[in-house]
């Protein structure tokens, strides 16, 4: 129970703190990016996206805890064969996750716009230095230090102004949908039953 609420924790805290680098990229306020936090669809959260003339992006966060050895941290993950090579565990789901939420996104904006919309995953892990044995672009791999600087100049594609939008346009509404299923929830619920 303690171990869980204390990972949940630190998640958040590096959701928070991927959330606010992203918000950067959006200054100056005439730069042509929309940023969105906590996507919600059916069965799972995609944690922010980003919307600019080079596509959109899925950007997921994945808070990990550093393990002590012989009382220093370490700090290093190791990025090859398709995995992620911590200090005491190797991980594969968080670039298996990235990669269907890409797909489930893309999907969802075709749908939405009408349009094919170039849609690339971005992996962040906050407070880890990455070490890079092969070159990583599905998802993109990156830190949260690292964010703000390389995202501008990744590419899934090509967007017309008018399409950038419609796209922020159609993610907006999903986003006050649920926000006004969540107030309507509460509304609705019969006193004292909270």
């Amino acid at each position: 129970m303690v171990k869980t609420r204390t990972a949940l924790r630190l998640g958040h805290a590096c959701e928070r703190a991927v959330g606010q680098e992203l918000e950067q990229l959006i200054r100056p306020l005439d730069r042509p990016y929309r940023v969105f936090h906590d996507i919600p669809f059916e069965g799972f959260n995609v944690d922010h996206l980003v919307v600019n003339p080079n596509g959109v992006f899925v950007v997921e966060t994945k808070g990990r805890s550093k393990p002590l050895n012989k009382g220093n941290k370490q700090f290093k993950v190791r990025i090859e064969g398709d995995a992620l090579h911590f200090p005491h565990r190797i991980e594969r789901e968080p670039l298996q996750q990235t990669r269907r939420n890409v797909q489930a996104v893309r999907k969802w904006l075709c749908e939405a716009t009408g349009f094919e919309v170039p849609v690339a995953g971005v992996l962040v892990l906050p407070g880890w230095f990455l070490e890079r044995k092969q070159r990583m672009a599905d998802p993109y791999v990156m830190n949260a230090t690292e964010l703000a600087r390389q995202l501008p100049t990744l590419h899934a594609g090509v967007l017309e102004l008018g399409q950038v939008q419609a796209i922020a346009h159609q993610v907006a509404q999903r986003v006050r949908d649920v926000d006004r299923e969540r107030a309507d929830r509460v509304v609705s619920r019969p006193v004292g039953s909270h």
